[in-house]
């Protein structure tokens, strides 16, 4: 039986909608991209049982980050692209290194911020920032297993 994989170095990275560099996320500390088809009525004149058939895809993308509010952090980015409308390139791995096929990078070429949460956190504990992600009209999203 394989190593499980501890979750503890993941790499969250966005960059502009026409590509360029990819800039780290700042701050991650937990990501969730659940992937699932849309649950379509496939049943027909005689069918005695309700069947289904997988429809459109969705990859939403949700980022908790610490709270730092600083200039040009995660704070403003998610901000700005929220605000703003900006659509980019967003890339996650789940471990900081290399693509491989154990380390694979999901890649969805064109999203945008949905929800964002500045400020969330109980009196004494740390603030985080909560970012909603979603497909914007034409994405793709790819896995990528080797370099």
């Amino acid at each position: 039986m394989a190593e499980p994989v501890v979750f503890e170095n993941a790499k969250a990275e966005w960059t502009t909608a026409t590509g360029g560099a990819y800039t780290e996320v700042p701050d991650v500390s937990s990501v969730s991209a659940p992937f699932s088809r849309a649950e379509l009525d496939d049943a027909v004149m005689g069918d005695t049982l309700s069947v289904k058939y997988p429809g459109i895809l969705d990859a939403p993308i949700s980022v908790t980050c610490r709270q730092s509010l600083l200039n040009a952090g995660v704070d403003e980015n998610a901000f700005n692209k929220l605000n703003l409308r900006t659509a980019f390139k967003f890339r996650l791995r789940p471990v900081d290194a290399a693509v491989t096929t154990d380390n694979p990078a999901y890649v969805w070429d064109r999203v945008r911020v949905f929800s964002v949460t500045p400020m969330d956190g109980a009196h004494g504990a740390k603030l985080e920032n909560k970012i909603e992600i979603r497909a914007a009209s034409g994405c793709t999203l790819t896995r990528a297993s080797d370099s």
